[in-house]
């Protein structure tokens, strides 16, 4: 799992840095990841966010946060802590958008949750398809081999929604 957290000013979070968080949780192999932000989120982050399964959250101060001092960490900690102790809300948080908990059974099978789940992995799974084989024809180094696997894997899963496609 992996997150990434945006502090800003009025600005919301857009949907090339939602999709920057989804090539590094491909890179490292993550099974998920989460975008955390005080600002929101632009409606192109959200659909992005929607198509990669990625989730996101939206953490604001449950305070006027121009009381903290400035520039100086330890007084803007003992600041926290002063807030915390009066019985303070520190934060309010949110959920912009959930992505998918997962396509496995609760046993831990490979058997999807529903035809539905298992119909949008493929269509995600043809896209990277797509992408990669694009790829390929503008001369970039594509594994070969990743394209084949991911083609017999999109099969796969095609056989098991029988009568579907």
């Amino acid at each position: 799992c992996i997150a990434n957290a945006k502090w800003r000013g009025n600005s919301k979070v857009d949907q090339p840095e939602v999709l920057l968080l989804q090539q590094v949780r491909q890179k490292v192999a993550a099974h998920k990841a989460l975008m955390i932000t005080n600002s929101g989120y632009t409606s192109g982050a959200i659909a992005a966010a929607y198509d990669d399964g990625i989730g996101l959250h939206l953490v604001t101060p449950g305070f006027d946060v121009a009381i903290l001092p400035k520039d100086d960490r330890f007084l803007i900690q003992q600041a926290l802590h002063e807030l915390e102790h009066a019985g303070e809300t520190l934060y309010h948080a949110e959920i912009a958008h959930k992505a998918l908990e997962g396509i496995g059974g609760d046993d831990g099978s490979d058997e999807p949750i529903s035809n539905d789940v298992e119909i949008w992995v493929i269509r995600q799974l043809q896209k990277r398809l797509d992408y990669l084989r694009f790829l390929a024809t503008q001369e970039y180094h594509i594994d070969k081999n990743e394209i084949r696997e991911l083609a017999a894997e999109i099969e796969e899963r095609r056989r098991r929604v029988e009568g579907v496609y």
